[in-house]
């Protein structure tokens, strides 16, 4: 006959068991197939060997985050794993399967992935530390796509029905900056083309997240977290489908879920060109101005006076616009039309 006190030992092991599964259900936690830990809220990321490292989808670097030593001591992914490196300039760079992180003698960084070498930094340590690590990880980011092929290939048709091959600096529903001949201009997003699968009425996109969507490598929530999409940005649409859609956003390309973003046609709109300007008018100077996703809603980005804008809407108190690939709202009194200003200039 078996003694009843291992039966309650099994009992309690197996309640403790239960709690803890409990807990990771509550908990915003996912398992993968080679049995690594996703830790979403606490950031994390536990490998099959234990070892817990950061994942990169916060603006500060966890403390947790390995330091580089030196820039003549390379830093190399784990076959298989995962890893996220803290620059020496502050930056972060993420190692994955198949790719190598490697910080040279002369200061650049060097990625290498099965697409090729990748020069990320070219030139000395001083250069290199100009840069913020937002800015670092943008250029890093931007160069990974140009050079792994990722780059979307756009024309632009002007007046005269000639096309020409550009390259874009942001997309809005209404207006988009390309450089044209050497220069940055803003032009009509209804004479650009480029290549995409999309549907003719989704192949532009506002993200309509509360506060933003995740930009992944790819359509899975496991992937590398590639950059954060705030809401009200534009975005170009590549293909989509009923659960994720690929998005060029600035350049890089990657996956967002379809249910964070609200698709339009590419067609010509009626707008307004103006710019953001003082209380008096003024588009000139270091002044800066606050838009809001909603007008009762809370300050998000400032942009400097002078910045030109896109107006669609306007009801006398408020003005809905689009500002560098953004749609938001601008009060009217922190705004002047480019054709009432260009009046007034001439009067």
């Amino acid at each position: 006959m078996r003694s009843g006190k291992p039966l309650f030992i099994r009992g309690i092991a197996l309640t403790l068991m239960l709690l803890m599964l409990c807990a990771s259900a509550l908990a915003n936690v996912e398992r993968d197939e080679d049995g690594g830990i996703w830790d979403w809220d606490n950031g994390t990321y536990t490998a099959p060997d234990g070892r817990v490292v950061s994942i990169i989808d916060d603006d500060a670097p966890s403390e947790e985050v390995p330091q580089v030593n030196t820039p003549s001591d390379p830093v190399s992914a784990v076959d298989g794993g995962l890893e996220v490196v803290q620059n020496v300039d502050g930056s972060l760079t993420m190692i994955d399967d198949g790719k190598t992180y490697i910080e040279n003698a002369d200061g650049s960084i060097t990625v290498v992935s099965g697409q090729g070498q990748i020069i990320v930094f070219e030139g000395e340590n001083e250069k290199k530390n100009e840069l913020s690590g937002d800015e670092v990880w943008a250029l890093s980011m931007k160069n990974a796509a140009i050079n792994n092929g990722s780059y979307t290939p756009t024309w632009y048709f002007d007046g005269s029905g000639s096309m020409t091959e550009v390259s874009v600096e942001y997309t809005g529903i209404y207006r988009s900056m390309i450089n044209l001949n050497g220069e940055k201009v803003l032009v009509s997003t209804a004479n650009l083309i480029w290549e995409t699968e999309a549907p003719a009425d989704k192949v532009l996109a506002v993200v309509s997240a509360k506060s933003y969507a995740r930009l992944f490598e790819k359509s899975t929530k496991k992937s590398t977290i590639l950059d954060k999409i705030y809401c009200g940005t534009v975005v170009r649409v590549l293909k989509t489908d009923k659960n994720w859609s690929l998005v060029d956003f600035k350049g890089i390309r990657g996956y967002v879920q379809t249910d964070s973003l609200k698709f339009y046609a590419n067609e010509a709109r009626e707008y307004r060109a103006g710019y953001v300007a003082t209380k008096s008018g003024h588009t000139y100077g270091d002044s800066s101005v606050h838009v809001r996703n909603d007008p009762k809603g809370a300050q998000q980005e400032e942009y400097r006076v002078g910045t030109p804008i896109t107006v669609f809407e306007d009801d006398g108190k408020w003005c809905r616009i689009e500002v560098e690939g953004h749609m938001c709202y601008l009060m009217r009194q922190f705004m002047v039309y480019e054709d009432t200003q260009a009046a007034a200039a001439e009067g």
